[in-house]
């Protein structure tokens, strides 16, 4: 029988820990959108994933791998750590590079600044976490309760689809971004019209030493 080497393909993959477990969830989410968040038997944080073939389970100290050949139901896979440092090895300079240049490509597609139909927040709205139901969610509550997030885009405006609820957020007056949102953990504190009507970044200033102020006298 002939015999065959398997191509070197490169893939991108992270290792779900207890001190990265928010940046695994937001990069896993933007993969594929039906990825959520649990708890094992000891309580500790999981990530599963729905598949045709049963659900798959991500656990502490579990590789998870962006699929190199996606299907609309399966773009990431977990793998047990001890399978993952038999079977991979670290990507050439160069092999890391093209990929780094194919994905910087793909995520410059701008999101979609049109709200779609029912979705209850807007591209810049100003909210905070009032409702906790996520680990990650809670561990940004339990740090400061009083912080205020802007609206970057929903899921669906950003990569398509028909997820509305679930929202990517960002520090006001800050650049970087949070991991997803459920809109029943969100509240609103100023909205689009509002917004819309102020003409610099001085109005945002002054919203921000307001409500600090009225939350330091409660």
């Amino acid at each position: 029988m002939t015999k065959y080497i398997k191509n070197r393909v490169v893939v991108e993959a992270i290792q779900f820990t207890h001190k990265n477990k928010h940046q695994v969830y937001h990069w896993a989410k933007e993969i594929q959108n039906n990825v959520y968040h649990g708890f094992d038997k000891e309580m500790n944080p999981i990530l599963l994933i729905p598949t045709l073939e049963g659900e798959m389970k991500c656990s502490i100290g579990d590789y998870f791998i962006k699929e190199p050949f996606p299907t609309d139901w399966r773009k990431l896979y977990p793998c047990k750590s001890t399978i993952f440092d038999k079977t991979y090895s670290l990507a050439t300079e160069k092999e890391s590079d093209d990929y780094m240049e194919m994905l910087d490509l793909m995520m410059k597609v701008p999101p979609q600044k049109e709200t779609p139909k029912g979705q209850k927040f807007n591209i810049g709205e100003i909210v905070k976490i009032s409702n906790p139901i996520s680990w990650f969610a809670k561990d940004r509550y339990s740090a400061n309760k009083d912080n205020l997030y802007q609206i970057e885009y929903s899921y669906a405006q950003k990569f398509g689809g028909d997820d509305i609820k679930s929202y990517s957020l960002k520090f006001l007056f800050e650049d970087n971004s949070g991991a997803w949102y459920d809109e029943k953990e969100l509240e609103l504190v100023k909205g689009i019209d509002e917004i819309l009507e102020e003409k610099d970044l001085a109005e945002y200033e002054r919203l921000k030493l307001k409500y600090d102020g009225k939350n330091k006298k409660n």
